[in-house]
């Protein structure tokens, strides 16, 4: 009995290695301690060939097109992080890519930017913000950069609690421990 149990917990230690991106269903928080659930990505390079006067779309507007419209009364987040929900998401610029992950320390913008001030489609650099999408093909280092997208905790339609794995498997060793001693 000591052997299964020891050996029970060394694969619980040896399965409990962290993920190189978020789990489906798995509930993460943004830093206002919001539980908000993973229920896809996309990158912005999968969107449209961009051309001029091409559809813009804002991090939300995007998972919107992708996903569906949430839950009435629901919510989408992004983030540009894999393990933390920080509302921002990474954009191609119309002429630029200061908001793209190259791995040289960019920064996403806000999920909810107004992506086309001037309303002409994707076609202003100009000074300012400009033009950007969450969702277009334009520049080639826009295919590293990963838009990971959540749903409030309380708008996943059908979601029953579910106890952790760990637990269960700790009340099943449990049982079985006990059975073995009633039969000695």
């Amino acid at each position: 009995m000591k052997r299964l149990l020891a050996t029970t917990l060394l694969a619980l230690c040896a399965s409990g290695t962290v993920t190189a991106a978020p789990v489906l269903g798995q509930v993460y928080l943004d830093a206002a301690n919001q539980k908000w659930t993973y229920i896809g990505s996309f990158n912005v390079s999968d969107g449209p060939q961009w051309s001029n006067g091409g559809i813009t779309y804002n991090g939300i507007e995007a998972a919107t097109l992708l996903f569906g419209a949430p839950a009435p009364g629901g919510a989408y987040a992004l983030s540009t992080d894999d393990d933390f929900v920080n509302h921002l998401a990474w954009y191609d610029g119309y002429g630029q890519t200061q908001h793209l992950d190259n791995g040289g320390g960019n920064v996403g913008l806000p999920e909810d930017i107004n992506e086309d001030p001037d309303g002409d489609g994707y076609t202003f650099a100009g000074f300012g913000l400009g033009d950007w999408s969450a969702y277009i093909r334009d520049h080639d280092e826009a295919l590293n950069s990963v838009n990971y997208v959540f749903t409030r905790l309380d708008d996943v339609p059908g979601r029953v609690p579910e106890p952790t794995s760990i637990a269960l498997t700790l009340l099943g060793a449990a049982a079985l421990g006990a059975a073995r001693r009633r039969k000695a």
